[in-house]
């Protein structure tokens, strides 16, 4: 899905009139936290660090071809700091509704709104729900550089089918705010992330009952392996070594939309072992410990089209290291979300967000560098422009 309707334009080949249409959007916010930082180290203090651009372009030289690509740029608190990057990229052929094939930087399909996660314009809420669709860890599952086919079929009183299956490379900027979420673990200062194969696919049923919808999407990387180094003297170098043979996702999605809304819930679930290699260059120490990384979290969530040019919005969003994380306040959050936007044009929107949060799951600290709050509150306000 192209990010939000806009300018369209066409050249003139030898052929005769090539469409294309050229796409995008820039959107700035202000976030502003109590007692804890969030996103940035200065949240409680109030940041104007959230700012995203987009543009993108697809050619379609003719019915059944068409050739895309997207350039994306943000800062997001702390990390990406205008860092710019392809976000996707390929070439298309659909010659029919049963299958489709896709060529290149391929979206990675995974929940209900992963393939618009860069789509401000198709959402009410500043933030879609962390539980599934990571704040800092967005190019994870964004993309990967290889190849999906994607399909759909009309199971008449059954409703329809929707799938995809992609295969491919999944690469990780080593910049990006993903990257910066992997220092989490420790590894060390310099971080090297390896680029890793990367498999997955969704399907979706259309139920007969109209408006109600449920899907099934999964992920994998395999092996999946980076390497985090610390210098403890000029001649004495630590290096952490962490690789996990397979690294599994996915998501339980089901939604319905009658009229004027829409009621979806999510269930996300990620785990992945492996080990970690330390040598202390220089002293010649091995030594190797288990790694276990875990996610889990879910969301149920309302959206409400109450007037022509105003949505409203409601969810509870709980985001935790696994399960039994409810009674350590640091492996988990909790949070009750609240959001309205208002389009003040059709290609001009206002939207505000406010979060009343129980937990720390995420938390960079206390105010001024303080130990972490359990229970706090988070605004966000953003206005996005299309064209």
């Amino acid at each position: 899905m192209l990010a939000c309707c806009g300018l369209a334009c066409g050249v003139t080949g030898a052929e005769g009139d090539v469409p294309i249409e050229i796409h995008g959007f820039t959107s700035l916010g202000y976030l502003v936290t109590t007692e804890n930082e969030y996103i940035s180290s200065e949240s409680t203090e109030g940041t104007t660090e959230l700012w995203e651009f987009a543009l993108n372009g697809m050619w379609r030289p003719s019915d059944s071809v068409r050739v895309g690509a997207q350039v994306f740029a943000r800062d997001f608190g702390d990390s990406d700091n205008g860092r710019i990057q392809l976000d996707w990229a390929f070439v298309e052929y659909r010659d029919r509704d049963a299958i489709n094939g896709q060529l290149g930087r391929v979206k990675v399909p995974f929940g209900l709104y992963n393939e618009v996660l860069d789509v401000d314009a198709a959402r009410v809420p500043v933030f879609l729900p962390d539980s599934v669709y990571k704040r800092k860890e967005r190019d994870l599952y964004l993309s990967v550089d290889g190849a999906k086919i994607a399909g759909f079929f009309d199971a008449d009183a059954a409703g329809s089918i929707s799938y995809a299956l992609y295969g491919g490379v999944k690469t990780i900027d080593e910049d990006s705010s993903t990257a910066d979420s992997f220092r989490s673990f420790g590894l060390g200062d310099d971080l090297e992330i390896d680029s890793t194969p990367g498999i997955g696919g969704m399907l979706h049923w259309n139920t007969p009952l109209e408006g109600f919808g449920m899907r099934l999407s999964m992920a994998a990387l395999k092996g999946f392996e980076m390497r985090g180094t610390t210098e403890l003297s000029p001649s004495i170098q630590l290096t952490n070594n962490l690789q996990i043979d397979w690294f599994p996702a996915c998501v339980a999605s089901v939604v319905y939309e009658a009229d004027d809304y829409t009621l979806a819930s999510e269930y996300y679930r990620v785990f992945g072992d492996g080990e970690v290699a330390s040598d202390v260059t220089g002293l010649g120490v091995v030594e190797t410990t288990d790694f276990s990384d875990e996610a889990e979290g879910f969301y149920v969530s309302a959206t409400w089209h109450a007037l022509d040019r105003f949505d409203c919005y409601a969810a509870l969003d709980y985001t935790s290291d696994g399960p039994g994380s409810w009674n350590d306040t640091d492996a988990r959050r909790l949070s009750y979300v609240g959001a309205a936007r208002y389009d003040l044009t059709e290609h001009w929107l206002v939207k505000g967000e406010v979060q009343y949060n129980d937990g720390t799951k995420g938390v960079i600290s206390g105010a001024d560098g303080a130990d972490p709050v359990q229970r706090w509150w988070l605004f966000a306000v953003r206005t996005t422009v299309d064209f």
